[in-house]
């Protein structure tokens, strides 16, 4: 991996590029937000009733840690797929250091590329995508990556961070 200036030394010509927000826009429903406070309440008052002061902690802190990204706007973000790799905000990442691809896509809801880097743990990352063409971007991604055909669906975690709109 390398820092993207300007320029990408080595990566070649631009093939692709999109903007993408980095998270969904907060939605002023004031429902979600009475039925979310309510459940951290009830775990709250549970976590202290069953004399679980860490539990009561923890989850004071990941509230307030949800409040926070609530109230932040959805930042801007850029996509460019190279030649010779991709970069993702401002981090090149080579073909070799990306493991598989996989693309999700149901019009008009999901439209999603994801990424699944080598290394130990197998980090995945996630891109949106409106306007490009699914089967183009596959067809290009094939002569680099392996697709993994497998995945036809969100994972948990990121079903619950669109649930809870992180």
């Amino acid at each position: 991996m390398e820092q993207a200036n300007q320029k990408i030394a080595g990566a070649g010509n631009s093939i692709f590029s999109w903007e993408f927000l980095d998270k969904e826009p907060a939605s002023t429903n004031k429902k979600f937000y009475l039925i979310i406070s309510s459940v951290f309440a009830l775990l709250i008052v549970y976590a202290f009733w069953t004399t679980n002061f860490l539990f009561g902690i923890f989850l004071l802190l990941f509230s307030f840690i949800l409040v926070l990204e609530w109230q932040r706007p959805p930042q801007k973000e850029k996509i460019i797929i190279y030649q010779n790799g991709v970069q993702i905000t401002n981090t090149f990442y080579e073909w070799k250091d990306i493991e598989k691809f996989s693309i999700l896509y149901v019009p008009p809801h999901l439209g999603k590329i994801y990424f699944h880097f080598k290394g130990l743990i197998g980090v995945e990352t996630f891109v949106p995508f409106d306007r490009q063409d699914p089967n183009i971007l596959r067809e290009f991604l094939k002569q680099y990556l392996k697709e993994d055909l497998a995945k036809d669906k969100e994972n948990f975690i990121d079903l619950l961070r669109h649930w809870l709109r992180l």
